[in-house]
């Protein structure tokens, strides 16, 4: 270095020629914190600098609030002695009259580069180093503010005391005339320790940027040695390893022995972090790595490993590359050293077999439903594959990723759709062996020739799924089903102007086709979209032209009468009876197979016992179907209201209620409660004006309401109430009087001694027959009373005969219902 003197080990104390800062300065740094001189024109100054004169061209002294920020957001603003910390950089002029050329630029105290090299010139700042022979080590500084004061260096040792002049060979403060700076450390004084190093200005500048700070970890004499990061890791998890106590820039082999390895030796190391070669052979794997920031970084790939305690061996510098720099160094290098053998240090650490455990699905599976596959994993698994087995081998399902937190999951897989899955196996009802493992385990045998993410074999032995990481489990897969929970028919009848709600399950299907059967013998239908959950729930079904205008302008709306609905679920294979309607009479080409079958039925003139028959023909009771159906039906007819009951509590005659207390106003209707609402109003009558207008939408399916009204007030006399939903009304007289009712009061229990019971006699041992005709169901909703109208429902296969009940029960629906 040209501003050393390596005989003495002192810095030249004199600045350079020029340094005086400015044409008319006569600055001195050697001076700087008693008199330093003069700063003039052209001159650079430093924020935090204190004790400077200014002086124009002709040497005029200046004050420092003469001098005003030239140009930017911060034009104008002056100077001030000492000059701010935060003083706003950029160029200044003195504004005063009798100055000539004052221009000066005001800037940041800066250490623009700190560095501690070796004889590779790499930089270990921060880091550890070895010290060898030869180290060379050298502190090198690049700085900006060496025209303003010298630089001062402190060393710390690791108890912080200052070490300065006993570890450099040159001692400060320094002046160099560039700003830059190179010290070399007397390596022999160094010990094993962690050094702190810090630059910054002798006086002013030692704030901010114009100081800084770097460590040194000393290791003298020690053998190189490695450290693997992991005790214990997980089968197929990455593991770091670290070799440190050695010289910056060496390079050192290290290795695994084949009897640690049961996969890929290529595999082992990963080329990453400060690896620079890898190589492997019959004898094991090799890596060459190179110490960057006093350590050298490798990682190895678990996968390939035993499930045993694995050795890494780590040898010393020179061992494969002579000049120690990496460069040249070849495969054959690598492997010309026998693993294991006068390594200069090893660690060990266990490698333990991965698992894999499945959530979901589990117990039961559906045919044809979405289900979500879901489990977790250990760490270093991040692939798990699915596979299911009846008979014989395992059959290939599908592949999910293992996510971060070693979860995995897939939603909305059919595993019985080869849309969604690599086999059919589970289309079919039976119990089958379900099983996830770690897809790319070595025992599941890649075979290139299959067309998976990971080609693996699509059918896997027992043997092999057993081998591989993971679990196997029970799953019965069973056949789909149809349930109806409820069906909107009121009172046993559905109001011409309304709409069906329905609502039930069906798993494993996509939808449910409900038909009616008009009592004209007209055919309608509509289908009704099934949830990922397996259940439906559609709030506005049409009775009769759901279908619209046929061609020939066959009709499809249903005409007033005893109706038939049928819920149909096509079943496991997803085929409508056979999956052949059988030869049409009436045929158009624009139509699907279903319309046109649909055009068929509606152009046959078929009564609605035929039409039944033919349907039920060809869906439930069709050769090999599998199809499930719901059966109903309900009378479609005018909207009805009807008041059937005006009563005060404790009255024991009907329609007579007593002023001062509160009457129930109740009835029937077979409208929709979702879409209407029942108003009760008194009409008539000497106090009627005075008595509340009432409304209701809370009915059943039995379709009985009811309302209260306070009759507080109101006159003794005749009324008369009237009771409305959607243009349909019905009204009622009754009569207020002014005698109060008593209400009847429940008796209060009363203490009785409990007689033991006798022991029950012995049941004789013959079971009596029973009866296996299946009851109707009925649709009342939860709550409500028995229905006034009966609603015949059928379930499983088969319906025609359930529907034989058809004639007798339309019979009674056509009964006129007469008041009391």
């Amino acid at each position: 270095n040209g501003d050393q003197d390596p005989d003495n080990g002192d810095q030249d104390p004199q600045p350079p020629a020029g340094e005086q800062r400015g044409s008319a300065g006569t600055y001195d740094i050697a001076s700087s914190g008693q008199d330093a001189g003069e700063v003039g024109p052209g001159a650079t100054v430093f924020q935090g600098e204190e004790d400077i004169t200014f002086v124009d061209s002709g040497g005029t002294t200046i004050a420092p609030t003469e001098f005003e920020r030239t140009a930017g957001a911060n034009e104008g603003e002056t100077l001030s002695m000492p000059i701010p910390t935060d003083q706003p950089t950029g160029s200044y002029e003195a504004t005063g009259s009798g100055f000539s050329d004052t221009s000066i630029t005001v800037s940041t105290p800066r250490i623009q580069n700190l560095e501690i090299t070796n004889r590779n010139d790499d930089d270990v700042a921060g880091g550890a180093v070895n010290i060898e022979d030869s180290t060379e080590l050298t502190l090198d500084v690049q700085y900006n503010f060496q025209q303003a004061e010298p630089l001062d260096v402190t060393i710390e040792d690791a108890n912080g005391l200052e070490v300065t002049d006993s570890v450099l060979q040159q001692s400060g403060p320094f002046m160099p005339d560039d700003g830059t700076l190179s010290l070399d450390f007397l390596e022999d004084e160094l010990d094993n320790e962690e050094y702190t190093i810090t630059v910054e200005g002798d006086e002013d500048l030692d704030f901010g940027e114009a100081s800084q700070s770097t460590t040194l970890d000393v290791t003298s004499g020690d053998e190189v040695a490695i450290d693997v990061q992991e005790d214990q890791v997980t089968r197929g998890e990455d593991v770091t390893f670290e070799i440190d106590q050695s010289g910056e820039g060496n390079t050192h082999l290290v290795t695994v022995e084949s009897d640690d390895i049961e996969g890929d030796a290529a595999d082992v190391f990963r080329n990453v972090g400060d690896t620079i070669a890898t190589a492997s052979d019959n004898a094991g794997a090799y890596a060459l790595v190179e110490i960057d920031d006093g350590v050298g970084v490798g990682s190895i790939d678990t996968s390939p490993l035993d499930e045993t305690d694995v050795t890494v061996d780590v040898y010393d510098a020179d061992t494969v590359d002579s000049n120690n720099d990496g460069e040249g160094v070849t495969a054959s290098d690598l492997t010309a050293v026998d693993p294991g053998t006068n390594s200069a240090d090893d660690d060990d650490f266990e490698v333990t077999e991965g698992s894999v455990t499945l959530d979901n699905p589990m117990g039961t599976y559906v045919v044809g439903s979405e289900t979500t596959v879901n489990g977790t994993t250990s760490s270093g698994v991040d692939d798990v594959a699915l596979y299911a087995r009846s008979e014989g081998d395992y059959e290939f399902l599908t592949t999910i990723d293992v996510d971060g937190d070693d979860t995995f999951e897939e939603e909305d897989i059919v595993l019985s759709d080869t849309d969604d899955v690599g086999s059919d196996i589970l289309s079919l009802p039976g119990t089958y062996r379900l099983a996830v493992v770690d897809a790319t385990d070595e025992a599941l045998g890649p075979d290139a020739d299959d067309n998976n993410p990971f080609n693996l074999d699509q059918t896997q032995n027992t043997s092999a799924i057993s081998q591989a990481v993971g679990e196997q489990y029970s799953l019965r897969v069973t056949e789909t089903s149809l349930t109806v929970d409820y069906v909107s028919i009121i009172n046993g009848q559905v109001a011409e102007d309304d709409t069906l709600s329905i609502n039930g399950t069906a798993p494993g299907k996509n939808e449910v086709s409900v038909s009616f059967y008009g009592p004209r013998g007209t055919y309608d239908s509509q289908s009704v979209s099934v949830d990922t959950d397996g259940t439906f729930d559609e709030d506005n079904i049409d009775v009769g032209g759901n279908l619209g205008a046929l061609a020939s302008g066959v009709s499809t709306e249903i005409s007033q009468g005893n109706v038939v609905m049928t819920v149909l679920s096509n079943g496991r294979d997803d085929t409508t009876g056979d999956g052949d309607f059988g030869n049409f009479q009436t045929y158009d080409p624009s139509y699907d197979d279903s319309t046109n079958w649909a055009l068929d039925l509606n152009e046959r003139s078929l009564t609605q016992q035929q039409l039944i028959n033919v349907v039920s023909s060809e869906t439930v009771d069709d050769t090999g179907s599998d199809d499930i159906s719901e059966v109903f039906q309900f009378r479609y007819t005018d909207g009805t209201v009807s008041v059937d009951s005006v009563t005060s509590p404790g009255a024991d005659e009907p329609f007579l209620v007593s002023s001062n207390s509160t009457m129930t106003v109740s009835g029937t209707t077979n409208k929709q409660p979702d879409d209407n609402s029942i108003t009760v109003e008194i009409i008539d009558g000497p106090s009627s004006s005075d008595l509340s207008i009432e409304s209701t939408d809370m009915w059943g399916t039995d379709g009985q309401w009811s309302v209260e009204v306070d009759t507080a007030g109101a006159e003794p006399g005749n009324y008369t109430v009237e009771a409305s939903v959607d243009g349909n009304t019905d009204v009622r007289s009754f009569q207020v009087t002014d005698e109060q009712f008593e209400e009847p009061t429940e008796p209060e229990p009363t203490d009785t001694a409990t007689e033991p019971e006798p022991e029950p006699e012995p049941e004789p041992t013959t079971e009596e027959p029973t009866d296996t005709t299946e009851e109707p169901v009925e649709t009342t909703a939860a709550g409500t009373d028995e229905p006034a109208e009966e609603t015949t429902t059928a379930t499983g296969p088969g319906f025609t005969a359930v529907l034989a009940l058809v004639a007798l029960v339309a019979a009674a629906l056509l009964a006129v219902r007469r008041r009391d």
